[in-house]
């Protein structure tokens, strides 16, 4: 069995926090079960050293999406219930750490009952995991770091409230 990296609670059923996802997990680029390979391509190489960045368009689909959306609300939602902590305000930023959830939640400061960042978050859900192993994120990003093999550091949630938020 894997061992945990750090001392947090016992995950929740259908969840899970172990080394596999942090520092020893080292992630290879390969092709997904249908043989597809997500790698930059000759023309995405070339925009990226021409302009030092590429857009993608279509990687995920609109059900995909919706699925990726409700699970952070999900996390949002089980946070936002979760007993509060002391907030504490560091420079205009409000943040609270959740340590039996193993994550820091950052407020909105004119608003502290809206969560304005989560990280990190992946180990609340096992569907932004899965989002943060998916081939579609990995096999561009060896390209982009320039390593044949990954592993995950962090993951961060940024939220932008409509009306609710403050000013980016």
């Amino acid at each position: 069995a894997p061992r945990r990296t750090r001392s947090a609670p016992d995950p929740q059923p259908g969840t899970w926090y172990t080394s596999a996802c942090r520092d020893s997990s080292m992630i290879p680029a390969a092709e997904d079960v249908l043989g597809r390979t997500y790698r930059l391509d000759a023309g995405e190489r070339e925009q990226l050293e021409r302009d030092g960045y590429v857009v993608r368009t279509g990687v995920y689909d609109a059900a995909e999406l919706a699925e990726l959306s409700s699970a952070c609300e999900q996390v949002v939602a089980r946070l936002t219930a979760a007993p509060r902590r002391t907030k504490l305000a560091v420079g205009s930023y409000v943040f609270e750490i959740q340590r039996r959830l193993g994550t820091v939640v950052k407020w909105e400061p004119d608003n502290p009952e809206v969560i304005q960042g989560v990280e990190p978050l992946v180990h609340l859900s096992p569907r932004l995991h899965a989002l943060a192993m998916d081939r579609r994120v990995v096999d561009p990003a060896v390209d982009l770091v320039g390593a044949e093999k990954l592993s995950l550091y962090t993951e961060k949630l940024n939220l932008k409230r409509a009306r609710s938020g403050g000013p980016i």
